[in-house]
């Protein structure tokens, strides 16, 4: 069973690759062109970012275990 502090920090994984997509996003947008439908593709572009680092850190015996 998945403890909480294991889950916990998962959780903070994906909202720093939530704060990253932002990051970049905010590069290529000026603030006036964002709208909600950019947030909600940042959401899921991040969430995509999440799971290709989770699925590297999977493969690479000396990353972080996650």
């Amino acid at each position: 069973m998945e403890s909480i502090k294991s889950r916990n920090f998962q959780i903070g994984l994906c909202w720093y690759a939530m704060i990253l997509a932002n990051i970049i996003r905010a590069t290529i947008l000026r603030l006036r062109e964002w709208s909600t439908n950019i947030l909600n593709t940042d959401m899921v572009e991040s969430d995509k970012l999440y799971e290709n680092i989770r699925l590297l850190t999977a493969d690479n015996i000396l990353a972080y275990p996650m």
